[in-house]
């Protein structure tokens, strides 16, 4: 299922598997790749639903004033696709994942005295 992702995912951002996981790899930190790229297309696929609920309520909200329930889409809609940058936006995630590492890291040492 995740290596399926992947490569949905790359074909929709148009980059080749290999490139996809190498900037995976290049901003994985510690974390083991296989990891990285489950943490990756989990991200990715939260940032397409997010966008996607926010257009289908801009939608509705001009179509009619009002929006969609949480959680709910258009049910002729099957293609998730977060959009320009989502690729990038979606590698943010090992920003964040770093910065927690880290403070961990100081957490443990400074607890360890």
């Amino acid at each position: 299922m995740i290596w399926q992702s992947l490569a949905e995912i790359a074909a929709a951002e148009n980059y080749t598997i290999n490139d996809l996981c190498t900037l995976i790899d290049s901003r994985r930190g510690p974390m083991g790749l296989t990891a990285a790229i489950r943490l990756f297309v989990l991200h990715y696929y939260r940032l397409a639903i997010t966008t996607a609920e926010a257009r289908l309520a801009q939608t509705a909200k001009a179509e009619s004033d009002v929006t969609p329930a949480p959680g709910f889409s258009d049910p002729g809609t099957t293609e998730l696709i977060a959009g320009p940058a989502s690729v990038d936006q979606a590698l943010a995630i090992f920003v964040w994942t770093d910065e927690t590492l880290a403070r961990m890291r100081t957490d443990r040492a400074s607890m360890q005295g």
